[in-house]
């Protein structure tokens, strides 16, 4: 699903949040958003969308993501490599997150 603009966000359901996030197509601070929204639902339930996240995760070696393909605003917490991908660092280890439901 693409959007032009951080402000459309705001309107979307926790479905289309994730398609945002999961569309390549879309520019990275706007996936990045989009994900970051989704993580903080409007319920509440936080614990809930990281065990879900967790359950789409699987270990990344490092090794396949080099350092400048990475994107350039860099956190710790979901970001997305120069192919696309979603991955979340925790506790020192990089995970690959599917982004398909």
């Amino acid at each position: 699903m693409r959007i032009e603009t951080a402000e459309e966000l705001d309107t979307l359901t926790e479905q289309q949040l994730w398609a945002v996030a999961a569309d390549k197509g879309n520019e990275p601070s706007l996936r990045f958003e989009a994900i970051r929204a989704w993580l903080r639902p409007d319920d509440g339930d936080e614990q809930a969308r990281f065990e879900l996240l967790q359950r789409r995760a699987s270990r990344l070696d490092p090794a396949e993501v080099e350092e400048d393909d990475i994107e350039d605003f860099y956190r710790h917490g979901p970001y997305f490599d120069g192919a696309g991908r979603l991955i979340v660092e925790y506790d020192g280890v990089m995970y690959l997150v599917d982004t398909q439901e």
